[in-house]
């Protein structure tokens, strides 16, 4: 198993970057709904308005998960399919049947 890993390290590695920008975009649309939430339910409270990126929704960043998300930003454009296939091949070989 701990030769697999160490074959997979570049796909181990980009899979838990990409999870960790994920992660920070979904807490990031967490804020954003909970902004609404409150403008709905307090409609005379004072928020902010305009459009926002995602990032406006957290607090500061560190500036490792900055260049992290700034260099997978790079690969939006990649195709889905083939880092889902990847994925899913790396599972494979771990999970049971």
């Amino acid at each position: 198993m701990m030769e697999t890993l160490v074959a997979e390290a570049d796909s181990v590695r980009d899979g838990v970057a990409r999870t960790a920008v994920r992660n920070l975009k979904v807490m990031a649309r967490m804020g954003k709904f909970l902004e609404e939430a409150v403008r709905r339910a307090y409609p005379e409270f004072p928020l902010r308005s305009g459009v926002f990126s995602w990032e406006e929704y957290l607090p500061p960043l560190s500036k490792n998960l900055i260049q992290l998300a700034e260099r997978l930003r790079l690969f939006v454009g990649r195709a889905r399919r083939s880092s889902l296939i990847l994925h899913a091949n790396f599972l494979r070989r771990f999970l049971p049947n």
